[in-house]
Order: structure tokens, then sequence, then C-alpha cells
């Protein structure tokens, strides 16, 4: 009879080999961006990894012209603008990405989010309240002393360097993403031949 121990041994390294190349293709821009951070955080200026509402990643991305771009990892856009009221006007791609990511985009840009709803007629996302800053910081008291508590360690407060370096720097990125290219692979596919 064979050694039924190793060949189990051998089937399990096969199959979590197997399961580690799944996670790391799916989470592969978020790997990238990780090792990009470490190694040349430059080629990350004017980008930051969100995640929508839809447990979906993206890349939101700094046009540099008071424009905001999301890519999310299928290849799937959307391009906005934030006007002074801190309502989200679509300008192009696909503007059912919005709502799912406006709680987080919001809590990166440093806000707390008082909920919204799409007005399809004008392409706006309209916020239904004021948008306040995030606190720094909570207290929470403990028996005799006193602590306080992070609350918002991924978002986009004055300090945080990600958020820092969104702001200041155009994304390189954006000149790959097309006013076509927001659908899709099939947008991606069709913005290098049509005009």
């Amino acid at each position: 009879m064979e050694n039924m121990g190793r060949k189990a041994a051998i089937l399990a390294a096969a199959v979590a080999a197997v399961g580690a190349l799944g996670a790391g293709y799916y989470y592969r821009n978020d790997i990238i961006y990780k090792i990009c951070d470490i190694v040349h955080p430059e080629w990350n200026e004017g980008e930051a990894r969100l995640t929508d509402d839809l447990d979906r990643r993206c890349s939101l991305l700094n046009n540099g012209d008071g424009t905001e771009t999301v890519l999310y990892d299928n290849d799937t856009a959307v391009t906005f603008r934030r006007d002074e009221g801190g309502d989200l006007v679509w300008l192009y791609g696909t503007a059912s990405m919005i709502a799912p990511l406006a709680a987080n985009y919001f809590a990166f840009h440093g806000f707390s989010y008082p909920g919204g709803h799409m007005e399809l007629a004008q392409m706006t996302y309209r916020i239904d309240g004021a948008l306040t800053p995030l606190p720094e910081a909570i207290p929470v008291r403990s028996g005799r002393h006193h602590r306080t508590t992070v609350i918002n360690s991924g978002g986009g407060r004055g300090g945080n360097s990600d958020n820092d370096n969104y702001e200041r720097n155009k994304s390189r990125r954006i000149k790959d993403i097309s006013k076509q290219s927001g659908f899709g692979r099939a947008g991606i596919r069709s913005s290098s031949g049509a005009s």
C-alpha cells in the first residue's frame, strides 16, 4: 500500500498553491499598489485604492483638473466632479458606479457621509445633507483612564500621506482612460479603434 499521508500532503500543497494564486490574481491591483508604495511611491501619485458598498475594489484617480475618475479592477470607469455643494456630477463612464462608492469617497476626502441619491435627469448624485468633517478621534472611557481611539485611519484627513499625495498630484494612469472606456473591457476595446 502506498503512503497516503504523502499524497494527501502533496494534494493539500497543490490546493493551497492554486488558492494563493487565485487570491493573488483577485487582489493584484492592491498588491501592486502596496509594492509601488514601498519601492517607488511616485508611481502612486494622484491615486488611492478604495472599496465601494458592494466590496468591489477600485482606484480613485485625480485628473488634475478638478475631476476624478474611478477605475474598477474590471476596467469599468466613471469620471465625475464634485460641485460646491458636495454633489457628484457625472461627466462620462458608467454612472451607476457613483452611488455605491459615495460613502467611501467622502470618507477618503475626510467628510461624514450624510446619504444621497442619484438624480438621473441631471446625472448628479445629490447628497442629503451638509458635508461635515470626520472627527479626528473620539475619546473612549475605559475604567479610570481615558484613551483616544482613531476612527479615521484609512480616510483622508489632513495628516494622511496617502490623501496628501492624492490631492497634490495628477495620476499618471489617467491618460490611459478615454471617454469611451467606461463600459468595462468592451469599452476599452472600442475606444482604441473608434473616434
